[in-house]
């Protein structure tokens, strides 16, 4: 279980709301992080923000869609206006379908490119706008999938909005050097969410990774030295046979 003395910072969390979202929230907020939280269902963030105050700490709840433009950036002016800066973005929002090929629509493949990733290269963009304005040497932890490394079956619109991440978020890291901004991407297998479960009601609860977990890398990503960076973190389920 990892821990860090976060006071003073503001992180952006997206997906803020259920699953792995949520568990970077409150680890955040644990650490003294203040937060903007985003997501789409606002009741959920609502409770979301209540239990991160009990920390001590001022959390935001906001309903953002990540995919339309003018809440992205409505969603980084009111960072900006209640705090003053954001440190730290962690976009996480997402959505995704297991069908075959021959079954997929294009509504639901305009949906994941649209929220998976247009929306992290929206709130990307945005944030790194203000990172740069206020000269923060801020981090940026995009949250992609195993996904976004190898195939799977029946899931190619959700691979390939991932993969889009992986190589979005190269090209990120290599214009953010110049600002001192770290660009990170996490590529974890089956997470214990709702979200896993409908995807792959296939694998046993029992060996599926902890949202804690991903928390924990977020936590450890963030308090790297100024001068050290990890680019990539994937992390897998043991139980899985693929390497």
């Amino acid at each position: 279980m990892i821990t860090a003395d976060l006071k003073g910072k503001v992180a952006i969390v997206t997906g803020a709301g259920r699953g792995i979202g949520k568990a970077i929230a409150l680890l955040l907020s644990e650490c003294g992080c203040n937060l903007l939280l985003a997501a789409r269902t606002e009741s959920k963030l609502i409770e979301v923000a209540e239990e991160s105050k009990t920390h001590g700490i001022d959390a935001i709840p906001l309903k953002v869609d990540v995919s339309k433009e003018e809440d992205v950036k409505r969603m980084v002016e009111e960072t900006i206006k209640k705090f003053g800066k954001v440190d730290v973005l962690v976009s996480n929002a997402g959505v995704g379908y297991a069908v075959p090929i021959v079954k997929t629509e294009e509504k639901d493949w305009d949906k994941m490119m649209d929220i998976n990733a247009k929306g992290t290269f929206l709130c990307c963009r945005e944030v790194f706008k203000e990172m740069i304005r206020l000269k923060i040497s801020g981090a940026i932890i995009n949250i992609a999938s195993y996904a976004g490394k190898r195939g799977y079956l029946h899931q190619s619109a959700y691979y390939a909005s991932k993969f889009a991440i992986v190589g979005f978020s190269k090209v990120l890291a290599m214009e953010g050097k110049e600002f001192g901004i770290r660009v990170h991407v996490i590529c974890p297998g089956g997470v214990n969410t709702d979200f896993i479960k409908q995807m792959r009601p296939d694998i046993k609860p029992s060996t599926l990774i902890q949202p804690r977990d991903i928390a924990d890398i977020v936590i450890f990503l963030i308090t790297r030295r100024e001068d050290v960076v990890i680019d990539e973190v994937l992390i897998r389920r043991f139980a899985s046979q693929i390497l």
